[in-house]
């Protein structure tokens, strides 16, 4: 990656090429609202909508639409339509009639054929309609006048040309999974070979977490938030949300990374949802078996459950799903850090795992599981195994181990706190007991839970510290919402642990460092972050 210095030069070099008129800038994009998008029912007993792919070359007059229908334009594989659709039973009864009537084959790419695959998610994926976006503020012509390569061509004529080249070299540092050839991505991104779908996905959500996560490298460049908005814009008109490839696969998960960082959580499970089913069907079919695939479903997998984990939903992946590739995926002997990366990652698989089915088992064995684990990775990732050295790869393996153990055993122990609380009132079925009327075993037992619930989230606050004091904030987004379980453990308990002195001395410690830590000039970056900011914003009243 570049200095911080050549880059200063190389945007001073640019700004003095650029000339007034030519500053479309960062955008102000005209949104020119779809009233209505044509989507299939996943369901159909005839034909599965991945199973096909309409090429570009086919003509809008070829498409059989109902009575009173018309294309007015398309964008890659959505349809732009007028209808004479005036009621949602309507609504339904054309979508039927259409369905109907599609043929049982269509004109397909060869190499793009896939086999019939069940998914395990009952989720409803949906694609929402695609909001035409120009660049160019002069730009007037409608939708469906807009060629795809001359949308992504404007993005980078707009921008600087090195900062791509950075955001790819952030991607495949900070983000992305481990590939077999991570040098493969920069190779063909700069033989202009890869997916623009891709790059612009990758640009939107590396221009987010370098400004936030970097500052001393991207803060000095004003235009890092514009450049984020225009990339994903760009990303959403490129993809073909229907066609299952892995370069697809990929767009989407990085898509839903940068919803999430932008906290549009709902739109982002969606997107997620679409990609595991892409990625399950890319799976089953038998000549691509691949390594990189399972090393990208894996990657797949510890996003969802870790943010299974956070909201309390269910996963979209199972654990029968994972063992096939968790087989597969050998790290590559002469590549240390590939070693490396390999083994951390399948340790926080096993970890999330016993995280995310916490309900499912004794809180005991949970917990005696959850110290084994625990044991197994210190003797690989150790932190500061050297004290000399500086900060290594090893190092951000371990603080990451830790936060998913510290997050674990925090939810396990307000689990158990819980369920004694539900317990106690069932056998009392007159009225509600609040804590202080319970009997005096029983608020022991709540208090002991209580005190091990706050020696975990005083323990993940802990982690947090050395990360932010290692200058390393790329997990902090990841974590927020456990960070915010922590603060509310602590805060709260700290009313109630009144006789446990050196309880209340870590909790005052810890929600002290909270308070003021994110406001430092260091990490102000952070607060850029909208999930940050609101996370600072609800805090800082209380324990400041």
């Amino acid at each position: 990656m570049q200095s911080k210095k050549d880059m200063v030069d190389k945007e001073h070099c640019y700004n003095q090429k650029v000339t007034h008129d030519r500053c479309l800038t960062r955008s102000n994009l005209n949104r020119d609202i779809i009233d209505t998008s044509l989507f299939f029912d996943y369901n159909a007993d005839d034909i599965h909508p991945l199973q096909f792919k309409i090429t570009h070359s086919e003509r809008e007059e070829n498409v059989n639409l109902p009575s009173g229908w018309k294309v007015v334009g398309r964008k890659q594989s959505i349809f732009e339509l007028d209808t004479n659709i005036h009621t949602l039973g309507e609504l339904y009864n054309t979508l039927v009639e259409l369905r109907d009537k599609l043929p049982h084959t269509l004109e397909v790419k060869q190499d793009h054929v896939l086999s019939r695959a069940q998914t395990s998610s009952s989720n409803n994926l949906f694609l929402s309609p695609i909001i035409s976006q120009s660049l160019s503020v002069s730009q007037s012509a409608s939708s469906s006048d807009i060629d795809m390569a001359d949308e992504y061509n404007r993005l980078i004529d707009v921008y600087p040309g090195f900062i791509f080249e950075n955001l790819i070299e952030i991607h495949l540092t900070c983000i992305s999974y481990r590939r077999t050839q991570p040098e493969h991505l920069l190779a063909t991104y700069k033989k202009g070979g890869k997916s623009k779908a891709l790059l612009s996905a990758v640009y939107a959500y590396g221009a987010m977490h370098a400004v936030i996560c970097h500052p001393n490298l991207f803060g000095i460049y004003s235009f890092m938030n514009q450049l984020a908005y225009d990339a994903y814009q760009c990303a959403h008109e490129l993809i073909e949300f229907d066609s299952v490839e892995i370069n697809t696969v990929e767009t989407l998960v990085i898509m839903y990374l940068y919803l999430m960082m932008v906290g549009q959580e709902d739109k982002a499970r969606n997107m997620l949802g679409l990609a595991v089913r892409h990625i399950e069907i890319i799976i089953d079919h038998k000549s691509h078996q691949q390594q990189d695939i399972h090393r990208l479903f894996l990657w797949i997998t510890e996003l969802d459950w870790h943010s299974s984990i956070q909201s309390y939903q269910q996963p979209l992946i199972t654990v029968e799903m994972v063992k096939q590739s968790i087989a597969f995926v050998k790290p590559i002997s002469s590549s240390e850090s590939d070693i490396t990366d390999i083994k951390a990652l399948k340790s926080r698989l096993k970890g999330l795992q016993l995280s995310l089915f916490r309900q499912q088992d004794e809180g005991t064995m949970l917990y005696r599981q959850l110290n084994e684990w625990k044991s197994r990775y210190l003797q690989i990732f150790l932190y500061r195994r050297y004290p000399d050295r500086e900060y290594s790869l090893e190092d951000k393996h371990a603080l990451h181990l830790h936060a998913l153990y510290f997050s674990a055993m925090l939810q396990l122990y307000q689990q158990k706190m819980m369920t004694t609380f539900e317990d106690s009132n069932k056998r009392d079925t007159s009225e509600w007991i609040d804590y202080f009327h319970y009997s005096v075993h029983c608020q022991s037992k709540v208090e002991n839970y209580l005190y091990a619930s706050m020696n975990a989230a005083y323990g993940f606050i802990q982690v947090i510290k050395i990360l932010m004091d290692e200058s390393d904030h790329c997990l902090l987004p990841n974590f927020i919402d456990i960070l915010s379980a922590a603060c509310t453990i602590l805060y709260f308990g700290n009313k109630v642990a009144a006789s446990n002195n050196n309880m209340l001395l870590k909790s005052e410690e810890a929600l002290s460092f909270i308070a003021h830590a994110f406001l430092s000039s260091t990490t102000q970056s952070i607060m850029q972050c909208p999930k940050i900011d609101r996370f600072i914003q609800r805090w800082r009243k209380f324990i400041i």
